[in-house]
């Protein structure tokens, strides 16, 4: 290392000793995975020291979808200074799409209901009957005619199970693990689409 100052007229050697970390980062394998909400993806990095380098190496994982969780295995690596590679497993898991369906149709209650206007309309065309009696008859059918409407509206309600909240994070993402040791950091970009 030279040190350059005014007023003097050869530089100044100054001895320095002792060996800087580095290493390189790269992705073993596939770097890009389709998965579906609930399930996982894994990949594969390796790290490589540079020359002797030895010290720890801390690694994290960003960029995951909302709702996920972005794991490293091992969380840090100690580089020993034998120049020895480590594999790293990034596993992605990705969250549940939550339910969505839409009410079913109060199809037995229509039905019933229909078929109860129908008699109403037979009673009604039939001769011989009393007025007074076919008037009781049409209100007391009219009445279990609206009872049965209002259950198939009752069941109707009770089919709906939510719109669903969007957990699944569907879409590309782009997942970024870092790793960082004093003085040096590398990353790398891995890809993910949740469908």
């Amino acid at each position: 290392m030279q040190v350059m100052a005014s007023g003097v007229s050869a530089p100044l050697n100054v001895p320095v000793t002792g060996a800087g970390a580095d290493f390189q980062l790269s992705v073993q394998g596939a770097s890009s995975s389709t998965v579906t909400g609930g399930s996982s993806a894994t990949y594969q990095l390796l790290l490589t020291p540079v020359g002797a380098s030895a010290g720890p190496i801390t690694l994290t994982c960003t960029g995951a979808p909302a709702g996920s969780t972005c794991a490293t295995n091992p969380a840090n690596v100690t580089m020993t200074g034998t120049g020895a590679t480590a594999t790293i497993q990034v596993t992605v898991a990705t969250a549940a799409a939550s339910a969505h369906s839409g009410p079913t149709a109060p199809s037995s209650g229509k039905s019933a209901a229909g078929a109860v206007l129908a008699c109403c309309l037979v009673l009604w065309r039939r001769r011989g009957w009393a007025s007074l009696e076919r008037w009781r008859v049409l209100l007391v059918l009219g009445a279990l005619c609206l009872g049965l409407t209002g259950c198939g509206l009752s069941i109707n309600g009770g089919a709906s199970t939510g719109s669903g909240d969007g957990s699944s994070g569907q879409g590309a993402y782009t997942i970024t693990v870092a790793a960082g040791a004093p003085g040096v950091s590398h990353a790398v970009t891995l890809n993910l689409t949740v469908e």
